[in-house]
């Protein structure tokens, strides 16, 4: 999947607003981009947890995505979807008690 692919799904999401809940094939690309390459899946890690909120009905899949790069051999990779697990404030409190039990 090229990179480009992952930065036009991003854009429909991101464009989308108050509709992105709609864009489901679009945040599935984006969970696709974790059988990537290296860009690939540093974007996914990013990805996967801006628009995680909006999918509800994917949050098993988008978990699972988000555990994978955590267990990449790169270790870049590693890092950056281990930081995006950590929550901020913006972030639900249910998804963060199901990472913490996943962990």
């Amino acid at each position: 999947m090229p990179t480009v692919e992952l930065y036009r799904n991003y854009g429909i999401l991101a464009d989308a607003t108050e509709q992105v809940g709609q864009h489901k094939d679009a945040y599935q690309v984006i969970l696709d981009g974790v059988k990537g390459g290296t860009k690939e899946k540093r974007l996914a890690a990013q990805f996967i947890q801006k628009f995680f909120k909006h999918f509800p009905e994917l949050a098993n899949s988008a978990i699972n995505a988000q555990l994978d790069l955590c267990e990449d051999e790169d270790v870049s990779i590693r890092w950056q979807a281990i930081k995006e697990l950590v929550p901020n404030r913006k972030r639900s409190l249910s998804r963060l008690y199901i990472v913490t039990l996943l962990i």
